[in-house]
């Protein structure tokens, strides 16, 4: 969001690369089979390495950039909504990968073929990236430098008198040095701007603003504990049905992304039609303290009822009841998305909200769904360890589950704190 580029261009030319990464990864060789194993040797673990990198800069900037500019150019009593639109594709796309993998891995059982679902996926995309370069300048971002062109006049901004309430009350986060009070001003939480008539602030003093700010700290925990547990369930769930609960791989698959599509989609959609209501059309401009404390409110209670479902559906003993448990646990866990991504931006001035979702981004994944892949697979392997039946190693995954849905209890004392902190602002 800081960059001269207007942020739609580096939307498309991150699909781009998005696009290049994926038929990159659709051109690697199959990988030699010893012993019933694939083997993976430099020659190939590398290009796949930096192929599967790539995707993940391209999907970069979408993940941060594409919030700003929905929530400023959304309709004012709709923007929950709207954002709430684009984080229910984010599912719907989750859902599809598990149909389509299951339906690609039963057509082209073999990589030589199996590999064409990369490459359709990078061709599909490449005009979605196209039209994002070519109507780049269609799209404004508050706080955006590239957006921004009116002149420095002794050290500061001019503004123009055109422009937004909101442009107007917040155009001086762009800067150094900057002092984010919450102070009362009509009902609102006013960023009360202090900017010493300096230049635009530099990355290390953005982030320094960012990692001093006690509710984004405490927001950024706490998605990355939500994420933690989503990603285990996500990742763990389908393996433990079929090896505890003996259902096949494809229709494990099947179930597993029926129920993230329609928790996804229906969650997402309560969600954010929620905290519209709950913020009302005067209070929807950013700064506003009532959809940031809303935001936080949604968190707290959704981490709360989520919590018995997600540890039911680790003792659940059919199929049925696992996911029934999964679905009524993952619906208010989807119902929080939008307003955990409307706090973090409410969190923070505006010029540092494309600046606050990529670190979001950052830290879901790196304390998030990476280490709780692995840290499941370790507890059940602890457990299972000199287990020689197929019924002892069901239970021990089991208990990695119990463990991981234990763990959610760190959400909920997170999303508490926030809220907290945002009632304690707003007053």
């Amino acid at each position: 969001q800081k960059s001269t580029f207007a942020p739609m261009y580096c939307i498309g030319v991150g699909l781009l690369v998005w696009c290049v990464g994926n038929v990159a990864f659709s051109q690697l060789a199959e990988p030699p089979v010893v012993n019933g194993y694939p083997v993976f040797d430099n020659s190939l673990w590398v290009p796949m390495l930096i192929s599967r990198a790539a995707t993940g800069v391209g999907e970069a900037g979408f993940v941060c950039l594409g919030p700003p500019i929905i929530d400023d150019t959304a309709p004012p009593k709709s923007k929950g909504f709207y954002l709430g639109i684009y984080f229910m594709f984010i599912f719907v796309g989750q859902a599809m990968g598990y149909v389509i993998g299951g339906v690609a891995q039963g057509t082209w059982p073999q990589w030589p073929q199996l590999k064409n679902v990369f490459l359709i996926e990078g061709i599909v995309m490449l005009p979605m990236a196209v039209l994002c370069v070519v109507t780049a300048k269609k799209f404004r971002v508050e706080g955006s430098q590239a957006e921004d062109e009116t002149p420095f006049v002794d050290g500061v901004q001019a503004t123009n008198s055109a422009g937004s309430a909101s442009s107007r009350r917040r155009s001086a986060t762009s800067y150094s040095d900057v002092e984010v009070n919450a102070t009362r001003e009509g009902g609102t939480l006013a960023r009360a701007v202090s900017d010493g008539g300096r230049r635009p602030s530099s990355l290390f003093q953005d982030l320094l603003s960012l990692f001093t700010n006690g509710l984004f700290v405490t927001l950024i925990f706490g998605y990355s504990a939500y994420q933690f547990v989503m990603g285990g369930v996500a990742y763990w769930g389908p393996y433990y049905v079929q090896k505890a609960l003996y259902m096949s791989a494809s229709t494990s698959g099947y179930a597993s992304g029926g129920v993230t599509l329609i928790s996804g989609v229906f969650g997402t959609f309560a969600g954010s039609k929620l905290l519209d209501r709950m913020v009302g059309v005067e209070d929807q401009e950013p700064g506003s303290n009532r959809r940031l404390v809303a935001g936080c409110k949604v968190m707290f209670w959704g981490s709360i009822l989520a919590w018995p479902f997600l540890l039911g559906a680790s003792f659940s003993k059919s199929q049925g009841a696992f996911f029934i448990c999964l679905l009524l646990g993952q619906l208010p866990l989807f119902a929080m998305y939008t307003s955990i991504c409307v706090g973090l931006m409410e969190a923070v001035p505006e010029s540092m909200r494309g600046t606050a979702m990529a670190l979001s981004a950052l830290a879901i994944h790196l304390l998030g769904d990476i280490p709780s892949q692995s840290l499941v697979g370790i507890i059940a392997d602890s457990v299972s360890e000199g287990a020689t039946s197929g019924p002892q190693k069901a239970k021990a995954m089991q208990v990695a589950l119990i463990c991981l849905g234990s763990f959610h209890i760190v959400t909920i004392l997170l999303f508490t704190l926030s809220y907290g902190l945002s009632r304690r602002l707003a007053h």
